[in-house]
């Protein structure tokens, strides 16, 4: 198992695991010599391998990454399917081969993420997937690992069922808080796929549990990538919409002001992520991070610095927006920049304070249009000119 850090420590941390699933030998354009026949359109993809060596670099980062004085970190541990077996850089500054997040692998991955989690009952526990999903129904979603379609006599022994792993995890596992990150499609399987296989069918919990008032303490929010049937999307060769608008989000959009410092917190980090993933040029179709069970205000990340703020800056008049100068110049130290004349709307990240926006002509001689002063702060602003 690939444990990229674990200090052995039972006082209070971050104990993280990633999974993370871009290489499916028996999918689409897959290298198996026999190929699931019903792999509903779902193929090999690069953002998943891309977006769990991100996340592992910014929870390992020390000094510009992930902080948390409450809950440092205390073990990370990372598991990634990929057409070239993906390198990453321990604790100790040793290059480590991921082991591949194969069912076997992953199952006792969990268990140990479980156990090491455990030591602390106010520990935060953190599970992070990236990778084809499915959802059979609004209680139920599937997370396929490497093998899924390899036994074709049953395709889900290969896949995670999600939120029963998640009640399992909240019963056996003592810490408290748990966050998961589930970054995954949530469609529906084929109406083919159910008639051969059922319903009942939806993967391994890996910790199973059943409804339990012991449970009622435990704050274990959940965090998808998108809606009830609908896609989580990536470019290729970039980590995904949600893995970036996660990582953006931590740098300030999903941060609230706590009298001398500004932390990311649980009920905040969906907001943030979708301000951050709306600003993005990609958009296929929205995609929104839908929350679930986010619970009361828990401390995930602390800022080191000021936070970075979402701003969405647009024209009342559609038709002036293509023909426009748009610029923000930075009322304290009267720094300026501009975008030329473009028919999108102009999203930026600016820091917390006070910034003067203004929609000039596009001439030889810029005349302000119109102009707002606006002071921005988490977790985001929209400035109407």
């Amino acid at each position: 198992m690939t444990v990229l850090l674990d200090d052995g420590l039972a006082d209070p941390g971050t104990h993280v695991l990633l999974v993370g699933v871009g290489h499916y030998p028996f999918l689409k354009d897959g290298n198996a010599v026999k190929p699931f026949d019903m792999a509903m359109g779902m193929g090999q993809l690069s953002s998943p391998p891309l977006s769990v060596h991100a996340l592992a670099k910014w929870f390992m980062d020390a000094a510009a990454g992930f902080h948390n004085p409450d809950r440092p970190l205390r073990s990370l541990q990372v598991l990634c399917s990929a057409d070239v077996p993906l390198q990453v850089t321990d604790a100790h500054g040793a290059p480590q081969v991921l082991d591949r997040a194969r069912m076997p692998a992953v199952q006792q991955a969990v268990l140990a993420w479980m156990a090491r989690a455990g030591r602390n009952p106010e520990n935060l526990a953190v599970f992070f997937f990236c990778g084809h999903g499915l959802a059979f129904g609004e209680a139920e979603n599937a997370l396929l690992l490497e093998d899924f379609g390899g036994n074709p006599a049953n395709p889900m022994a290969d896949a995670i069922a999600f939120d029963s792993m998640r009640l399992g995890v909240l019963r056996h596992c003592a810490a408290n808080p748990q966050i998961h990150l589930v970054d995954a499609c949530r469609t529906p399987p084929t109406k083919d796929f159910l008639d051969t296989y059922g319903n009942g069918a939806t993967g391994d919990p890996i910790a199973a549990a059943g409804i339990s008032r012991k449970l009622r303490d435990k704050i274990a929010p959940v965090y998808f990538a998108t809606g009830l049937a609908s896609a989580a999307y990536g470019l290729n060769g970039q980590p995904s919409l949600f893995t970036q608008g996660l990582l953006q989000a931590t740098r300030g959009p999903a941060s609230r002001d706590k009298d001398d410092h500004w932390e990311v917190q649980v009920p905040a980090l969906a907001e943030g992520i979708n301000k951050c993933v709306a600003s993005m040029s990609f958009q296929v179709q929205p995609q929104y991070c839908q929350p679930h069970e986010t619970g009361p205000e828990v401390m995930i990340h602390r800022l080191r610095t000021d936070p970075e703020v979402i701003v969405k800056v647009f024209t009342r008049d559609p038709n002036l927006l293509p023909q426009a100068v748009l610029a923000h110049v930075d009322e304290d130290t009267q720094v300026r920049e501009e975008r030329p004349p473009d028919p999108a709307h102009w999203w930026v990240a600016l820091s917390t304070g006070s910034y003067r926006i203004e929609a000039l002509a596009a001439a030889d001689k810029p005349q302000v249009l119109c102009q707002r002063s606006k002071y921005v702060m988490p977790p985001g602003t929209e400035v109407g000119l």
